[in-house]
């Protein structure tokens, strides 16, 4: 075993307790255990959950898996693509909100 036994309890810890999710997720990538907690379990599992939080992720899910991906694969699959829905919305609103918005005649 390559992981120490702190470490484990950490994750874990942070996984069940703190997020809620299911154990079964991190038996299934095991690989996850020799992360960094700091640099990549906490800032993913953060996206993923507020994700979830907004209905943009199903949680059924094995939300381990995206821990695993590649850095540039992460960020195109759960940053950017919807850094992009993000931007539409926006453009939306603002045209949404310049055809509501009364014609004062000078």
């Amino acid at each position: 075993m390559l992981t120490s036994l702190d470490k484990i309890d950490l994750v874990m810890n942070f996984w069940v307790n703190q997020l809620g999710w299911n154990s079964l997720a991190l038996a299934k990538c095991p690989d996850i255990f020799s992360f960094s907690l700091e640099k990549r379990i906490i800032p993913r599992a953060s996206v993923l959950q507020f994700l979830l939080t907004k209905g943009l992720r199903e949680k059924n899910r094995n939300l381990a898996v995206p821990l695993t991906y590649r850095e540039e694969l992460f960020l195109s699959k759960f940053v950017f693509s919807f850094y992009k829905l993000y931007e539409e919305k926006i453009k939306l609103a603002s045209i949404k909100e310049n055809i509501n918005m009364p014609i004062h005649k000078m």
